[in-house]
């Protein structure tokens, strides 16, 4: 089976933008996207979540962004692919510096997707950037963390999955985390479960850094399928 990679970064919106306006802006700076087709050429799907900061404090999730988002590459190839259009970059780039604090190459995580529980991603995600515990090579941190929540200790969650961080991020973590949800009640009821937050800390105590993790609850503001 072919490798699925996907780029996932992590967005503060411009301060010029009300919280209310940012998600409409975000869509905006998608649809600009889809005007070059080198771009549509090498994005296979487009998520955007939009951090919920009220909500996300009774799981511990950060304030710190206002949203994630999720591009998956058509293939691996596709990240190396030459722009034909040499106004498709430098148009994009202007356009982020109008939507975010800055550009999003210097938010950015490149992941291996694994799927761990099959199902709908659902409107409800907590995402978790996670760094390995100091010390502990990146060899041995990722089979390890790759199996570190069985789906019998998975709640109300109609989706899980991992993403490995390939190449050199721009953000110093090891993988993505997400968990997809049909609510966000379902997303509360999961990760104050005393069994599930068992379960994760049980299965990750020695393979991450907890001081170090970000975590979000989210809701899909935008999404995209070419």
């Amino acid at each position: 089976m072919a490798a699925i990679w996907k780029r996932a970064y992590l967005v503060r919106r411009n301060p010029r933008l009300t919280a209310e306006e940012f998600p409409r802006r975000w869509k905006q700076h998608s649809d600009l996207g889809q005007t070059f087709p080198d771009v549509v050429a090498r994005n296979q799907r487009v998520v955007y979540c939009l951090a919920n900061k009220a909500l996300g404090e009774q799981i511990g999730a950060s304030g710190e962004y206002d949203g994630v988002g999720l591009l998956w590459l058509r293939s691996p190839e596709a990240l190396e692919a030459t722009n034909a259009d040499p106004t498709a970059i430098p148009t994009m780039r202007a356009d982020e510096l109008k939507v975010f604090h800055q550009h999003v190459f210097n938010s950015a995580v490149l992941v291996e997707e694994h799927v761990l529980k099959l199902g709908a991603d659902g409107k409800v995600a907590v995402l978790s950037f996670v760094r390995r515990r100091p010390g502990l090579s990146r060899e041995a941190f990722q089979p390890a963390w790759i199996a570190a929540l069985s789906a019998e200790n998975a709640g109300k969650m109609s989706k899980h999955v991992k993403g490995l961080v390939i190449r050199e991020p721009t953000v110093e973590f090891d993988g993505l985390s997400e968990t997809w949800f049909d609510s966000t009640e379902d997303a509360l009821a999961t990760w104050t479960d005393r069994r599930f937050r068992d379960a994760l800390d049980a299965g990750e105590k020695d393979l991450v850094d907890p001081a170090a993790t970000m975590r979000f609850l989210t809701e899909t503001c935008h999404e995209r399928v070419a």
